[in-house]
C-alpha cells in the first residue's frame, strides 16, 4: 500500500513537473485571425517543440519542431489551402533560412543539385517572392508580389544580370513601367505609365 501511495505521488509530481515544462503561446493577427501556435521552454524561454502557422482563413500553412540547437526549425512541412503540399517539385532538402518579425517563415530555399529555388513570403503566408539560382547565382525568371497577391515585378536573369523583358505593375495590377535589359544594362525603350495604366513617357536607353 504504502509502495503504491508512493508511486502515485511519485506520478502526480511528474505530471506537474511536465506541466510547466513547456509555455504554449498563441498568436493573433490585428484582424484577430490564428497566426500561430508556439511551444517555449517555460525555464530558458527557448523555442521547442512543434509549431504550427496558419493562414488568414484558419487553414494549417506550416508545421515545424523547434529547439535551442535549431532556432530556425527543422522538419519544416508547408501545405496550401486545400491542404495539399506547397512545394510539389522533388527537392533534395529544405529548410527555412530567414524567420520574419514574428518568426514566421520568411524565406524558404529547396536544393536540387546545384540549383536553389527561393520562396519568401509575408506573414499573412502570401507569397512574396519566387525565383532560381544556380551555385547562389541568380538564373531564369524572378517574380516579386505586393501582399495582396497582386503581381509587383516579374524578371528574368542570366548569371546573376538582368536580362530580357522587366516588368513593373502597380499594387492595382496597371503597369508602372516597362523595358528590356540586356547584359544587366536599360536597353531600348521604356514605358512609363500613371496609376490609371495611361502611357506618361518614354524614354530611350
Amino acid at each position: 500500500m504504502k509502495r503504491l501511495t508512493f508511486t502515485l505521488i511519485a506520478f502526480a509530481l511528474l505530471l506537474a513537473a511536465c506541466g510547466t515544462k513547456q509555455n504554449n503561446v498563441v498568436d493573433k493577427r490585428a484582424d484577430g485571425s490564428l497566426q500561430a501556435e508556439k511551444v517555449f521552454n517555460a525555464k530558458t524561454g527557448q523555442p521547442e517543440g512543434t509549431w504550427k502557422y496558419y493562414y488568414p482563413d484558419g487553414s494549417l500553412f506550416a508545421t515545424a519542431r523547434f529547439s535551442p540547437a535549431k532556432p530556425l526549425g527543422t522538419n519544416w512541412q508547408f501545405l496550401t489551402t486545400d491542404g495539399k503540399p506547397y512545394f510539389s517539385q522533388h527537392y533534395d532538402s529544405l529548410a527555412v533560412t530567414e524567420l520574419g518579425d514574428e518568426q514566421t517563415p520568411a524565406t524558404v530555399v529547396l536544393h536540387v543539385a546545384d540549383t536553389q529555388y527561393w520562396y519568401q513570403f509575408y506573414s499573412t503566408c502570401a507569397l512574396r517572392s519566387v525565383g532560381t539560382t544556380v551555385a547562389n547565382v541568380r538564373q531564369g525568371r524572378w517574380q516579386f508580389f505586393y501582399p495582396n497577391g497582386q503581381l509587383q515585378t516579374d524578371a528574368t536573369f542570366v548569371d546573376g544580370r538582368e536580362e530580357g523583358r522587366y516588368c513593373v505593375y502597380r499594387d492595382n495590377g496597371s503597369p508602372y513601367y516597362l523595358g528590356q535589359y540586356e547584359a544587366g544594362q536599360r536597353s531600348g525603350v521604356w514605358e512609363v505609365y500613371d496609376a490609371e495604366g495611361n502611357l506618361v513617357t518614354t524614354k530611350q536607353w
